[in-house]
């Protein structure tokens, strides 16, 4: 008898452990997580451009204007996969 008590209680701690290990899992968020978002830089660069990013997906098209405050049209624009997740992300850029 005490043996199933001990292996019923051993059961239920088990799932309880693996229940509040999977729940408090958090899942890492790749840039999809910013799909249909177009952002500007907020200063020009060394040339005297804002840069403006467009996600689509995991992928994303860059554009340099003259100014910050009217949007560029990005249909014509080349899209160049991304991976990585919170803050650190890297553009692979193909071979030319």
């Amino acid at each position: 008898m005490n043996k199933k008590i001990l292996s019923i209680i051993f059961s239920l701690f088990l799932v309880g452990v693996f229940s509040i290990s999977c729940s408090s899992k958090e899942d890492p968020k790749g840039i999809e997580q910013y799909n249909g978002n177009i952002y500007a830089s907020e200063s020009k660069d060394i040339f005297g451009y804002y840069l403006w990013l467009q996600v689509k997906g995991k992928q994303i098209a860059f554009v340099s204007l003259s100014d910050n405050t009217s949007m560029p049209d990005f249909s014509g624009e080349t899209y160049f996969d991304v991976e990585g997740s919170g803050s650190s992300y890297t553009v692979k850029i193909p071979d030319v």
